[in-house]
């Protein structure tokens, strides 16, 4: 049976399997520069602490995790009923696609809880944002779904393949 440390190693070598990492710079006091990376657009604040999000799929532990970027030490662990498959973070939220149940989830980041969940395509996995929408790929029936920030409700299903849909990216005002 694995314990503390042995434990935390494999949730977070499992969710950077997952790639699902999601770095936010924190908004409070001095600013941080932001990630530099040249297609990505300037980190969010969330809940002003600079984080770190992972999901864990384990069966047995399915979790989303809040890792604080500044001690390297989880600050937060959200139960999550179903199959996490992705996760992007906005400043609305932290968005967790639930293959098992069909569905988007969004999560308030300043009180760890579950502020929606939206109904989308089957098989949810990959997830961006973008436009002012949350893109979800659903991989059983090679759809995206775009849900509206506001709303929290699905405003287009677009079919995209007669396959699945593994991976999405929002860059230059298009999701890819």
């Amino acid at each position: 049976m694995e314990r503390g440390i042995g434990k935390m190693k494999k949730v977070l070598l499992l969710g950077l399997l997952l790639m699902v990492i999601v770095v936010m710079v924190g908004g409070g006091g001095a600013k941080e520069p932001a990630a530099k990376a040249p297609t990505t657009p300037a980190a969010a604040t969330v809940a002003n602490v600079a984080s770190a999000w992972v999901i864990n799929s384990d069966l047995m532990d399915s979790a989303v995790y809040r890792i604080d970027v500044a001690t390297n030490k989880q600050s937060a662990k959200i139960p999550f009923e179903g199959a996490p498959g992705g996760i992007a973070v906005s400043p609305e939220g932290v968005w967790v696609t639930d293959f098992a149940n069909d569905k988007l989830v969004r999560i308030d980041p300043a009180s760890h809880k579950i502020a929606a969940s939206v109904k989308v395509g089957k098989g949810p996995k990959p997830v961006v944002i973008g436009a002012g929408s949350v893109w979800v790929g659903n991989s059983n029936d090679g759809t995206v779904s775009r849900i509206d920030i506001a709303s929290n409700s699905v405003t287009a299903t677009i079919q995209v393949t007669n396959t699945a849909v593994n991976g999405l990216c929002f860059a230059d005002n298009a999701v890819w």
